[in-house]
């Protein structure tokens, strides 16, 4: 981990404010995202150590993960349970933000 210092800083700072989301650490393998359903089977899983932190912010945003600016914020009712929804790239554009181009 410490050859990709972006993914660290996601993973020690960003993840703990990410509702829904835990690290696991795995010795000597790559950094991966497996997005569980409701059985915890994988439905998608991406390679992190492609993304920088604020891609893999992004990534987790997309996917519909709720992010609080702080952990003693609440995390809304729509987020507590899920399903997910997946941001579409015309809402992002609309905000003037450019998708990553792996997503």
């Amino acid at each position: 981990m410490n050859k990709l210092p972006e993914v660290k800083r996601f993973i020690n700072r960003d993840i703990p404010l990410f509702h829904n989301v835990e690290f696991e650490a795995k010795p000597g393998a790559s950094p991966e995202l497996f997005l569980l359903n409701s059985k915890g089977n994988t439905v998608e899983k991406f390679d992190l150590s492609k993304y920088d932190q604020q891609g893999c912010n992004k990534l987790l945003k997309k996917k519909g993960f709720f992010k609080r600016e702080d952990m003693g914020l609440e995390v809304p009712e729509e987020y507590k349970f899920g399903p997910y929804v997946e941001q579409n790239d015309e809402e992002e554009l609309k905000e003037g933000k450019t998708p990553h181009p792996d997503l």
